[in-house]
């Protein structure tokens, strides 16, 4: 693998590691999901959909369908402007 392909890796694990990391925050109360929305939604919806096949690649790889559980969570509700917590609707 050459330096750059590795390091543009590494800054893909980091993205969507932080993005797995609001969805647990969201749920453990931890930070305001209504701001969160507001300010993340399409950050979340483009970055999931943009790199499912490496989400996909990883889990087959590692034999394991766990990896961005969270992360999948939030954007199913996301994509469908509902609350991961409450699923209720944000925008009427």
């Amino acid at each position: 693998m050459l330096k750059e392909e590795k390091e543009l890796e590494e800054g893909v694990v980091h993205l969507l590691g932080v993005l797995e990391d609001v969805s647990i925050a969201i749920q453990t109360d931890a930070a305001d999901e209504e701001i969160l929305f507001l300010s993340l939604r399409g950050i979340v919806i483009k970055t999931t959909k943009e790199f499912r096949g490496y989400i996909d690649y990883q889990r087959k790889n590692e034999d394991n369908n766990f990896y961005y559980i969270e992360l999948e969570k939030l954007y199913d509700k996301w994509k469908e402007n509902k609350s991961l917590v409450t699923g209720k609707s944000f925008r009427p």
